[in-house]
């Protein structure tokens, strides 16, 4: 498990194929926005929904909830604190998972 402190506007890539955007925090709860290249079933609370590739989903999220992408990838907001949102990414040692400026470098670097 990775955990990543993330402010608004900040993103997460996880793989190849998610961004995960921390939109807002407030004090109790933060708003994310999940784009995905492949069609993947989101799974907040109770709830499901397909997300088709290149579509976003906007979701809020109190401290502790958990969203899974796909079959492979959970993300739980671990904390929200002073502005920021310390979210928690646990999936297989294949997927990597960056911060999206991390993600970029290395994109840049390589050509």
């Amino acid at each position: 498990m990775l955990v990543l402190a993330r402010k608004p506007g900040q993103s997460i890539r996880i793989g190849s194929d998610a961004v995960l955007t921390l939109l807002a925090v407030s004090r109790e709860r933060v708003t994310v926005r999940v784009m995905t290249n492949r069609t993947v079933l989101l799974r907040v609370r109770d709830q499901s929904m397909a997300l088709p590739p290149g579509r976003t989903a906007a979701l809020v999220c109190t401290q502790g909830e958990r969203l899974l992408i796909g079959p492979e990838i959970l993300v739980c907001i671990s904390a929200i604190q002073r502005g920021r949102a310390l979210i928690a990414v646990e999936a297989d040692r294949s997927i990597p998972v960056d911060r999206e400026e991390v993600y970029l470098r290395r994109v840049q670097e390589r050509g």
